[in-house]
């Protein structure tokens, strides 16, 4: 009972005894059920990672590649969604395209030793939800759950 019932019932009440009779019985009254709380968890992520290095032909004013190094291994010739890419706008444009993000951009000038400068980028897009982890056993989708980024998961308190 809420306590504008309360307050009615108890104003309804014509002697201090029928008021004593109502709180007892509100005091003896089972208390009510726990509300049940529903926990909402962000979906657990796993990330796929790509690691580009490169050094630009010449002076670098083209942004043409002269080496590319994807995930550790030398291109000749890398293709990214059927184009060939050979400048650094291609790339890039083209890792966005496939939900690719950059997450760093390192630049290493070796301009006495070797006469280069590698830069060095880090890539990441979502892969699937991890579900190892026995809190979110059940849960199957993508890392996006097909409506945004969370799963609702019941949680009693």
């Amino acid at each position: 009972m809420d306590i504008q019932n309360t307050i009615a019932l108890l104003n309804a009440c014509t002697s201090d005894e029928e008021r004593a009779l109502v709180l007892e019985s509100l005091q003896t009254a089972a208390p009510a059920a726990a509300p049940q709380v529903v926990y909402t968890a962000p979906a657990v992520t796993n990330w796929e990672y790509k690691n580009i290095r490169f050094d630009f032909l010449g002076r670098g004013i083209t942004q043409e590649f002269n080496i590319l190094d994807v995930d550790g291994e030398r291109q000749k010739g890398w293709f990214i969604g059927g184009l060939q890419v050979t400048s650094l706008p291609e790339m890039v444009n083209a890792l966005g395209a496939e939900g690719w993000e950059m997450v760093s951009h390192v630049v290493n000038q070796d301009n006495q030793t070797n006469n280069v400068t590698l830069h060095y980028m880090s890539f990441k897009r979502p892969g699937k939800v991890n579900v190892s982890n026995s809190f979110y056993k059940g849960l199957t989708g993508s890392a996006d759950g097909g409506r945004g980024d969370r799963a609702s998961i019941p949680f009693v308190a």
